[in-house]
Formats: structure tokens, C-alpha cells, sequence
């Protein structure tokens, strides 16, 4: 019935919309969904090359906008995920149910097809937990140098934490985004259409299907499908959505970017302007500690001399005292001689 989607006779049965809405839509909006990252990790190089070069403003400038591709991406991948494991059960449902006659080599063929769609939604699952957990560390990492570089105001990370926790995760994210599309998503892509096509072509002698809607029935159930108001619904086309994010993603880009421009020019006439105040606070600072060093030089100077005045003149009166001791007492002598010498003469 998934052949005639746009019936009441398909649209009251769950198992017969899902079937046709994954082969019409789930599976090319996870395609198209996965178009997405790739083209937000293409872009996202361009926030490494920044980070990576000084000149381009380093990780000041390449660390925001690296953030928040990586936040971005993160969201994709979500959604990418939940896509995968919602389609998986109702392909497990197909090859379970045995409708595929497989006496037929085009049953084989398709069952083949689900087979293949299958893996490749585990595969799919499997890498977006993957890209998930690259990304997070990396995310992890650009916030802890934003806040050292920006709240902490502590040095930068070194090369080597920045290029094994910021850079290599980055990296490893863009490798697995575009192994998950060019590989898995597209192979499961190519099968889905497949799929479709073999549903689509079910009308007249069953060959792929157990049961075949025959030419007779199939003027039956437009009428009825008229008669309800059902339209056969348009096949999924994702490049208005994928043109409109590319868009999207270069205005950012571009906006980002002027930013960047304006934000060094004036950073660096501003960075300018405040080394050369700092070169003269430190030069102001260095000739008032020269003067204090010289007052203070001075003033110890001046005490060495004062004390140095004191002990001579502390010398030169003790000198005078020894000197004045020193005639009284050959005074004292000399009158004594001549007691000495007038007793003698008597």
C-alpha cells in the first residue's frame, strides 16, 4: 500500500506510512541533514586557521567562532542520530515481516537494499556518537581558553595542550563528518532510492513484493484517494534547505570576519596606545624609584658624615684632653725638678 501513500488505505495503517515516509523523506532529511555538517566542518577549518596563526588574532578570534561551530555541529549530530535509530525500526519491521518474495532475484536484490540501509544507519549512529564525543571535548576545550584567556586573565595553553585537546579534536570531527556523509549516508542515501523506486513500481505482477497492486486497482484508489482530498505527495527535495543554510553560514562568516577586522585594527591601535602608556608608567616608575634610591643614598650619606664629624671632633677633644694632660703634667715635673734641684743646692 506504501506504493499508494496518498490513500486512506495506506494512511490507515501506521506500518504503511512509515514505510513510504522513510523511503520518501526520513532517509533523504538525514541526507540532506548530514549535507549540513560537512558543509559547517568545511567551514569550520577556516576557525582553525585562525586559531592557528597569531597573525589572524590566534585563538582570540578563531576560538569563538570555532565554538561555535562546534555547538552547531553538536545539534546536527543530535538530530542526525535521532533520525538513524527512528528509521532502523521500521526497517527491521520489513525484513522481519517476510514480505519480500525472495524466490525472485530482485526480492534478493532488495532485501540486500535494506540490509545495506540498515548497516549503514548503525554506521551512521555509530560515527555521530563518535563526532559527539570529539566535539565535546573540543568545546570543552575552547571554553576553558576563553575563561583563562578572558575571566582568569592567566597565560595562554601551551602549543601542545591546545593542538592534543583544542586542534586534534577539531580535526578528528571534520574526518568522521565527512567519512559519515561520503560513506555512510550517502551509500544509504543511494539505497533509499532504491527502495523507493521498488515501491513505487509495485503495480502489476508481483516480482519484488509478496503482494502487487494490479492495473485494475490502481484507477480505484486515485479515485478514492480524490474523493478524501489525498494528494500523492511530492518527493523530498532538500536544496532549498541546504541553500539557505549555506547562505546563512557565509553571512556569519563574513559577519564574523568584518568583526575580526575591526575588532584588531582597533585592539591594536588601542594595544598600541596602552603599551606605550605602560612603557611611560614603568619609565615614570623607574625615575621616581632612581630618586628615592638617590634620596635615600643622600640622606645615609649625610648621617655616614655627621657621625664621621662627631667621631673627629670627639677625637680632636680627646686629643686636646691629652695634649692639656699631657703639659700639665710635664708642668707638674718640671716644677717638681726644680724642688728637686734647690734641695740639692741647700
Amino acid at each position: 500500500m506504501a506504493t499508494v501513500e496518498h490513500s486512506f488505505l495506506c494512511r490507515d495503517t501506521e506500518l504503511c506510512m512509515k514505510v513510504a515516509k522513510m523511503s520518501r523523506e526520513d532517509i533523504s532529511q538525514l541526507h540532506a541533514i548530514n549535507l549540513l555538517d560537512v558543509v559547517l566542518e568545511s567551514v569550520s577549518s577556516l576557525a582553525l586557521v585562525l586559531c592557528v596563526f597569531e597573525k589572524l588574532g590566534g585563538g582570540r578570534t578563531g576560538g569563538p567562532l570555532l565554538g561555535l561551530f562546534l555547538v552547531a555541529d553538536v545539534a546536527l549530530e543530535l538530530v542526525a542520530i535521532s533520525y538513524a535509530t527512528s528509521i532502523q525500526p521500521t526497517i527491521d519491521l520489513i525484513l522481519s515481516s517476510e514480505c519480500l518474495d525472495v524466490n525472485q532475484a530482485d526480492g534478493l536484490g532488495t532485501r540486500d537494499i535494506l540490509n545495506n540501509i540498515h548497516s549503514d544507519l548503525s554506521n551512521v549512529v555509530s560515527m555521530g556518537i563518535a563526532e559527539l564525543a570529539v566535539a565535546a571535548v573540543a568545546i570543552l576545550t575552547d571554553l576553558y581558553e576563553q575563561y583563562r584567556e578572558h575571566v582568569a586573565r592567566s597565560e595562554k595553553m601551551t602549543d601542545f595542550n591546545r593542538f592534543f585537546w583544542l586542534f586534534l579534536p577539531a580535526i578528528a570531527d571534520v574526518i568522521l563528518a565527512y567519512f559519515d556523509f561520503f560513506i555512510f549516508t550517502t551509500s544509504a542515501n543511494n539505497d533509499a532510492k532504491l527502495l523507493r523506486r521498488s515501491i513505487l513500481s509495485n503495480i502489476g505482477p508481483p516480482t519484488t513484493w509478496c503482494v502487487g497492486l494490479t492495473d485494475a486497482c490502481v484507477p480505484i484508489i486515485e479515485e478514492d484517494a480524490d474523493r478524501f482530498g489525498g494528494q500523492r505527495p511530492r518527493e523530498y527535495d532538500s536544496s532549498v534547505m541546504v541553500t539557505i543554510f549555506c547562505v546563512c553560514t557565509a553571512l556569519v562568516v563574513f559577519a564574523y570576519l568584518g568583526g575580526v577586522a575591526a575588532y584588531l585594527k582597533y585592539y591594536k591601535q588601542d594595544g598600541d596606545a596602552a603599551d606605550d602608556a605602560e612603557i611611560a608608567r614603568k619609565e615614570r616608575d623607574f625615575e621616581e624609584a632612581k630618586k628615592r634610591v638617590a634620596e635615600k643614598r643622600e640622606k645615609r650619606q649625610k648621617r655616614d658624615d655627621e657621625k664621621r664629624q662627631k667621631r673627629e671632633a670627639a677625637d680632636e677633644a680627646a686629643d686636646d684632653r691629652d695634649e692639656k694632660d699631657a703639659t700639665a703634667e710635664r708642668k707638674r715635673l718640671e716644677r717638681l725638678q726644680v724642688k728637686i734641684t734647690k734641695h740639692s743646692s741647700v
